[in-house]
């Protein structure tokens, strides 16, 4: 008789598979009266290790939509991108924005549209109604949704939904004798407890930290705006502090990345490599800049098709009056691309466009790192925030310190000698005569840092 042991050892063994992973973070989202507070921290995580300390996880939809996803990172950014394709096409067929309670139930049914092999993600659609009021709508990952006054969703939902439950709905609390519980409650008091919620998370929950992003959505002229004017939480300078405090050279992430000699040497289109990626930017006192990039992007169809970009340019900036920043490059900025899936695998290239446009910038101060820049790109798009590494700009010399023909300095985007590509901050393009306004008081962004 053959040994049963040896034929249960032969018996085939079925390998699980689990397409899914939990990234960490946490969203959270409160209505009032006439405005929603959408925040979500920036830390991207799997188990213990820290993937990235800046993944945005709050996106803007619209003038009066904002939402939060938070599960699979994969699956998040794939769904904001489809979410946002369906707007876009709602846009160009009826001349204007979907109404947010529509929003909601598009998204209710993409997710069961794809109930058997559903997105890893929880949604909190937060924003304006159509007659002014806040609105935030809470979704599982199969569509399950409703419309709430507040909802907190991610890793520490168990420890901030019982503080807003207490806070907001003001469960378990009894009003004082002849006295009642407010409906709504002050913008100001409302960013607070976002504050406090996402700090208390920090410290209990470690899949939550880094950064802080909220979005506050209110109609225009709304009386809700001066709970921004009052809070002082943020630690955020004010325009004329703010452009003293500018001053100076910023690196992001390790700050490894830094602009003047160490980076590049232009009079032979050379780099010395850092031994990490990230971005730097410097600014003077008579408005010359100076930008490094560093950067590695992947292909999602062709994983072994990293392109690495590395790039410098400088020239002068101003800081207009709508709360945006323009820079100006001179001719004689360059990049080198690596790329091992194209014809030419690596080479240096002229950079010059007409004008790099930033819709704005703020600085905000670090309890623990000090000042902190935020830059958004034409588009909106934030940049990775960078910390100040000093006050007196570290740069190379702010005239042409290489030759350049009489075409190139024309910057003609057609000229062959003028390829243009986007670069590692997507910031470029050629943007002479176009205005690009800042946020007018329908969407306002604001960053606060988070211990670590």
């Amino acid at each position: 008789m053959p040994d049963m042991h040896v034929l249960a050892q032969a018996q085939p063994q079925q390998q699980a598979f689990n397409p899914y992973t939990e990234n960490g973070g946490t969203i959270l989202a409160i209505a009032g009266a006439d405005f929603s507070v959408i925040a979500g921290d920036t830390r991207q995580s799997e188990g213990y290790s820290i993937q990235t300390r800046y993944a945005p996880k709050v996106f803007r939809l619209t003038d009066k939509a904002v939402l939060a996803v938070n599960g699979f990172a994969a699956d998040g950014n794939m769904f904001v991108k489809k979410v946002r394709q369906r707007l876009e096409w709602y846009r160009h067929a009826h001349a204007k924005d979907m109404p947010i309670r529509a929003i909601a139930r598009l998204i209710q049914t993409m997710l069961y549209s794809r109930r058997f092999f559903p997105y890893y993600v929880y949604n909190i659609l937060g924003g304006i109604e159509e007659d002014g009021t806040g609105a935030v709508y809470s979704f599982d990952p199969v569509g399950s949704y409703e419309r709430e006054a507040c909802r907190a969703a991610g890793a520490a939902q168990s420890l901030v939904q019982p503080f807003l439950d207490n806070q907001i709905y003001f469960k378990n609390q009894t009003p004082a004798s002849g006295t009642s519980f407010p409906r709504h409650l002050p913008l100001s008091t409302v960013l607070s407890l976002v504050i406090d919620s996402f700090t208390s998370a920090t410290e209990r929950h470690i899949e939550v930290g880094d950064g802080l992003e909220i979005y506050v959505v209110l109609s225009k002229n709304s009386p809700s705006i001066q709970g921004l004017r009052d809070i002082r939480v943020f630690s955020q300078q004010d325009p004329t502090t703010a452009q003293t405090t500018l001053i100076g050279t910023w690196s992001s992430g390790s700050r490894r990345v830094l602009t003047g000699p160490g980076f590049a040497d232009p009079a032979n289109m050379s780099f010395h490599y850092p031994e990490t990626t990230g971005i730097s930017y410097s600014f003077s006192a008579d408005q010359f800049y100076e930008i490094a990039r560093y950067r590695f992007n992947s292909n999602g169809s062709e994983p072994t098709c990293i392109t690495g970009v590395i790039g410098w340019s400088h020239g002068k900036y101003q800081l207009n009056s709508n709360g945006s920043m323009s820079l100006t490059p001179l001719p004689d900025g360059f990049q080198q691309i690596q790329d091992p899936c194209a014809a030419v695998s690596n080479f240096i290239e002229d950079y010059r466009v007409t004008q790099e446009l930033y819709q704005q910038w703020q600085i905000f101060v670090d309890p623990q790192a000090g000042p902190k820049l935020h830059l958004f790109q034409f588009d909106g798009a934030p940049l990775a925030p960078m910390f100040k590494v000093s006050e007196t700009p570290n740069m190379l010399p702010t005239q042409l310190l290489r030759n350049t023909s009489s075409t190139d300095t024309a910057a003609d985007p057609n000229s062959s000698s003028n390829v243009q590509r986007r670069s590692p901050s997507g910031a470029v393009g050629n943007l002479a005569g176009s205005v690009t306004a800042g946020l007018s008081g329908v969407v306002v962004v604001a960053f606060a840092s988070l211990l670590l």
